[in-house]
């Protein structure tokens, strides 16, 4: 189950991603404005907030189907890019903005929590490691793996993603939590920076 703020000032957007997203079994709770959203954020810290500048890109029953497949690969083994790719690359592929996830993993292996850290503009999803490391520490995680999506469809990392992927590695050394892998997404191909070589 996943805590989800909704914020957006048309009660009839609100209503239909709540019938939605609570009949995919997860707890929500409606903001009609940024302040309302920014005072509920801060007092529950939801899992997911679903603002009217991702509406467009989005349906309610098309979030809820995703979220409830997310959920059902909760403690499932990752042991390759290529796991990575087949739980999540079907989440990522086609959207229109890149999306950078955080995949928290237990001593087996096992994902215990996938979490959107960050949502971009079309090209751009910028992601500091203190806000992937909060979320990692929390869980209280082995491990972790990175996924983020390309919406060129060019699987190639750039020249920010590889300075993300080396300041998270850094961080990971510190604090005793090791990235596994940093994924990049693009349509039906991905990248790993673990297969490449470069972690």
């Amino acid at each position: 189950m996943s805590r989800i703020l909704i914020a957006d000032d048309e009660s009839s957007i609100r209503f239909v991603l709540r019938e939605a997203l609570e009949g995919a079994g997860n707890e929500v709770e409606e903001a009609r404005d940024g302040e309302e959203a920014y005072q509920a954020a801060c007092e529950h810290q939801p899992d997911l907030i679903i603002t009217d500048l991702q509406m467009p890109y989005m349906s309610g029953l098309e979030l809820a189907r995703r979220l409830d497949r997310e959920h059902r690969d909760l403690g499932e083994d990752i042991r390759s890019p290529s796991d990575v790719h087949r739980r999540y690359g079907p989440m990522l592929r086609d959207l229109v903005v890149e999306e950078f996830h955080l995949l928290t993993l237990d001593a087996q292996n096992r994902v215990t929590r996938q979490a959107l850290i960050t949502r971009g503009i079309l090209n751009s999803s910028l992601v500091h490691p203190r806000e992937v490391f909060r979320a990692a520490i929390a869980e209280a995680a082995a491990g972790i793996i990175v996924v983020h999506n390309h919406p060129s469809g060019n699987p190639a990392p750039s020249a920010d993603d590889k300075t993300v992927t080396t300041q998270l590695v850094e961080a990971g050394k510190l604090l005793d939590m090791p990235v596994y892998d940093h994924v990049i997404v693009a349509g039906d191909h991905y990248f790993s920076f673990a297969e490449a070589g470069l972690l």
